[in-house]
């Protein structure tokens, strides 16, 4: 079903909704827009539906992750930067909001977790001989993906943070290898 709407934003929201979701143009902005209103109708939809029968504030944040996850994010799961800015929170409650999403809708999200998990391995950039270096502000990811190389029938070392820098992993290059062939698409 189509359904359109129009919206009536100053330019300084307008610039401050570019700023949030890193958009550079108007064009690009009503894109995303449209693409947040596609999980927002769904969200209502699923209420009205009694698919998403909520009682406390947190299920409403919980739910509207996920439905943004799936129709603005591309099936992908957002940074914590990213949840912060949507979501007006600290970086500790975006980072509680997004485990809960990806544990309450795992089934729903398995695909989006699997390609965020396979897009964050595959990106990973050489460190010497024998690791790669994971960049990953969310650490709810990197628990997903020792999860995943802890359930491997081969052992290997769980991905660990870089101490001397922030949002930096290190993965070893055979637990990279099998973690791309446990979640390839």
């Amino acid at each position: 079903m189509d359904v359109t709407a129009t919206l009536y934003l100053t330019d300084p929201e307008k610039d401050r909704l570019k700023s949030i979701f890193g958009c550079a143009d108007d064009a690009t902005l009503q894109a995303k827009l449209g693409e947040v209103s596609r999980a927002a109708i769904q969200e209502h939809i699923d209420m009205f539906l009694a698919t998403g029968a909520f009682t406390r504030g947190s299920d409403f944040r919980e739910h509207r992750l996920a439905m943004l996850i799936l129709h603005a994010f591309g099936g992908s799961i957002p940074s914590e930067t990213m949840v912060s800015r949507m979501f007006q929170s600290t970086r500790t409650g975006s980072r509680g909001l997004i485990r809960a999403v990806m544990s309450k809708y795992q089934i729903r999200l398995e695909t989006a977790v699997k390609q965020t998990l396979y897009a964050l391995i595959h990106g990973a950039t050489v460190q010497g001989n024998d690791h790669h270096k994971i960049v990953c502000d969310s650490p709810a990811l990197i628990e997903q993906l020792n999860l995943i190389l802890g359930a491997l029938a081969a052992p290997h070392k769980p991905i660990a943070a870089i101490l001397t820098e922030a949002g930096r992993y290190t993965v070893d290059n055979a637990a990279r290898n099998d973690l791309l062939q446990a979640l390839q698409p």
